[in-house]
């Protein structure tokens, strides 16, 4: 099993790990087995638990590098993706500064757009994002970024790049 938690179509824990991440998003749920494979479906649906489907890494060219990207739904499915970086790409923390990425942001004129964005959103997945962009350090590859980038209209190229900006700003 490849566990994800997911609240109202959204995946906001990927992986998602019976120990320490669904018991204390759950505390009652309670006896948690040793394995998620030894959990009832009750249990599962209880821990807000989906499995994604692995898929294959993609074949890469010399110098390419991959990392592993939101999983996507599709068909009913929630699936693995891939996230491969063609060589010579300018190269993207997994993690940056949020104070950081704020600055990047508002001197590219797009941080009152995230706002709106997040201010757009239905509950819960606002409280969330609203407490994702109070954390800090943002993830490169965190579900909150994946939202917000699909309403940005931002490709994985556009955000590595943010990254790499925000990565170099000294503050």
């Amino acid at each position: 099993m490849n566990p994800a938690r997911e609240i109202n179509g959204v995946i906001v824990a990927y992986p998602y790990l019976l120990r320490p991440d669904a018991k204390q998003a759950h505390p009652e749920v309670s006896p948690l087995p040793g394995t998620w494979e030894r959990c009832s479906i009750d249990q599962l649906v209880a821990l807000e638990c989906v499995d994604v489907q692995m898929v294959a890494r993609p074949a890469l060219r010399p110098g390419d590098s991959v990392s592993e990207g939101e999983p996507e739904f599709a068909a009913g499915i929630w699936r693995q993706t891939w996230i491969v970086i063609p060589a010579g790409a300018p190269s993207a923390p997994p993690a940056v500064e949020s104070h950081k990425c704020r600055i990047e942001l508002i001197v590219r004129g797009e941080w009152q757009r995230v706002l709106a964005i997040v201010a757009a959103m239905p509950e819960p997945h606002r409280a969330i994002a609203t407490e994702a962009l109070g954390a800090p350090y943002y993830n490169r590859n965190s579900p909150m970024l994946a939202a917000l980038s699909q309403g940005m209209g931002w490709s994985a190229a556009d955000i590595d790049e943010r990254f790499a900006a925000a990565a170099a700003r000294i503050v």
